[in-house]
């Protein structure tokens, strides 16, 4: 796996998912589709397990860098960069397409639309219990209606996993469509898409 061509497409997409976010907004001020999960998905169903989980985690936390969480009304915290919820996220789930991808027709860009829905899912319910706990122990207790913040935070963020699938479609045709540049080898060492004789 070329490095530099994933890390360039993860900073493209990460650069374009707050426009593309703004745009496709839904109601609720987090339901919006991801741009990075495709390109999670996509890394972890064509290379070996650890370069995809260092993707998953380097893209995570790229996307935590750039992303400031509320702050807690209760104790006056200022919004800040958390690290961590969308990284572990997003590398459970790195983990989960490397168990199923045996099962899957990788070559499909509705593979790519359906793995990135269940990704963002899941790396939604882990950001939302991370989060939700933050808020719970920086607050002392759930009785400052920190629960309904935390339902609130999941149910966005479940929203915006169905809506990842139409981004999951499009960036999957355009994720394999450039597939020979990231150079993905399979296990035996032979170039993954390579024309049999």
């Amino acid at each position: 796996m070329r490095w530099p061509v994933t890390l360039l497409f993860a900073w493209v997409l990460l650069a374009l998912e707050p426009v593309i976010r703004e745009a496709l907004r839904l109601g609720h001020p987090s339901a919006a589709p991801s741009l990075v999960v495709p390109l999670v998905v996509f890394v972890a169903l064509f290379a070996p397990v650890v370069p995809s989980l260092w993707t998953a985690l380097l893209v995570g936390l790229m996307v935590d860098l750039t992303t400031l969480r509320g702050g807690l009304s209760s104790t006056g915290l200022p919004p800040t960069v958390v690290i961590g919820p969308p990284a572990l996220g997003f590398a459970l789930g790195a983990y989960l397409v490397h168990t199923v991808r045996p099962m899957m027709m990788r070559r499909n860009p509705l593979t790519v639309m359906v793995l990135s829905m269940i990704v963002a899912a899941l790396a939604g319910v882990v950001a939302s219990a991370i989060l939700g706990a933050r808020d719970m122990l920086f607050s002392g207790s759930w009785s400052d209606g920190s629960e309904y913040r935390a339902m609130s935070d999941l149910l966005a963020r479940l929203l915006g996993a169905l809506y990842t699938a139409g981004t999951g479609l499009v960036i999957g045709l355009l994720l394999l469509w450039a597939h020979p540049l990231f150079h993905f080898h399979d296990s035996s060492g032979r170039r993954a898409f390579s024309r049999r004789t």
